[in-house]
């Protein structure tokens, strides 16, 4: 009886033992793993270059180091590490360019937002918008941010405390809140 007695003690005390000591997951691994479907991407790709057209022109051309699709209720397309968008002219020069450290498309919507360090650049009119979040409704064919920015054009630098809107090549721009040194016809 005292043999049985120690043998299920020490099957108890393996048993307390293996429990405590056993398997241990990555939280990582097991975060991934647990995500809804709707935040995996179904579709990843990387170095992709895309070219948009519209009537036989191409009207830009958008490289992005990594592009993840997700095809949620509302599907969008997401460049965790950023994009660069090259935007052309009816004759195929470049008007302007777009980079930005993040950004985001969602397709049913046809907005995009460019967020982290984002740049446009006018090479027609030489001018270039600084801001950390940008909007592009391809709808209403604007850009437009809500939070501070800065436009350098050849004469100036002009700030907008609380934003712009601005057609979608960035040539007919509005600033709100504007600051900076500005000439003044009379």
């Amino acid at each position: 009886m005292a043999k049985t007695r120690i043998w299920i003690l020490s099957c108890l005390f393996l048993l307390v033992y293996l429990s405590f000591s056993g398997c241990s997951n990555n939280m990582e691994t097991v975060k991934e793993m647990t995500l809804p479907r709707d935040t995996t991407p179904t579709e990843s790709a990387f170095n992709v270059t895309m070219h948009y057209s519209e009537q036989g022109r191409i009207q830009f051309t958008l490289t992005a180091p990594r592009l993840d699709r997700f095809s949620a209720n509302s599907p969008f397309v997401e460049f965790p590490e950023g994009l660069h968008v090259v935007f052309f002219d009816s004759t195929g020069i470049v008007k302007s360019e777009l980079t930005a450290n993040y950004a985001i498309s969602y397709e049913s919507k046809k907005i995009m937002e460019a967020r982290e360090d984002v740049v446009v650049d006018n090479h027609e009119k030489e001018q270039t918008l600084n801001t950390e979040h940008l909007i592009w409704d391809q709808k209403r064919h604007i850009i437009f941010s809500d939070e501070f920015v800065k436009i350098t054009t050849k004469e100036h630098v002009i700030f907008g405390n609380d934003g712009f809107e601005s057609d979608e090549e960035f040539n007919k721009w509005t600033i709100r809140k504007i600051s900076g040194t500005l000439d003044i016809e009379s």
